[in-house]
């Protein structure tokens, strides 16, 4: 059985239009619209998405040394200045410079445009650099328990 796109029900479903969008629902649900298609459960599948925990493409990532950088390339402004410059907060301007909290990616690129300064740089996190972070399970393969025993150790 699949699963209704309006209230998570395990039933089966039809398309049915709700309020200008197709969507997969329960029968439950395609009251509030029009049915357009046949009935979906047994021997039909809907696609589903599969997520890859372990990338093994080279990232990017911030320098190790982010906070002084953007201190020194900032040089003689006012954080308020810079701050109105960039359009962001000017309490966020002094927690990127204090190393307390960094900037997203987006933002880095931003900073690094205005300043003329690297503050992003590559980072290769392959499978084999992984492997002794997790404890893997019987099956060989890395849980969601794993990741957040991880997250607890860090």
């Amino acid at each position: 059985m699949a699963v209704c796109e309006m209230c998570g029900r395990e039933d089966f479903l039809v398309n049915a239009n709700v309020e200008g969008a197709v969507m997969t629902v329960c029968k439950v649900c395609a009251g509030y619209g029009k049915i357009v298609k046949r009935e979906i459960g047994k021997g039909v599948r809907l696609p589903q998405r599969r997520i890859n925990l372990v990338k093994t493409e080279v990232e990017e990532g911030l320098v190790s040394d982010f906070a002084v950088r953007l201190r020194r390339a900032r040089g003689e402004m006012k954080q308020e200045d810079f701050s109105k410059k960039i359009n962001e907060k000017e309490s966020l301007v002094q927690k990127w410079e204090n190393g307390s909290m960094a900037p997203r990616l987006s933002i880095a690129r931003k900073l690094e445009r205005i300043l003329g300064v690297n503050l992003v740089e590559k980072v290769n996190n392959s499978k084999e650099d992984l492997d002794g972070l997790f404890k893997k399970s019987k099956s060989g393969e890395v849980t969601l328990g794993d990741m957040i025993k991880i997250r607890k150790r860090k």
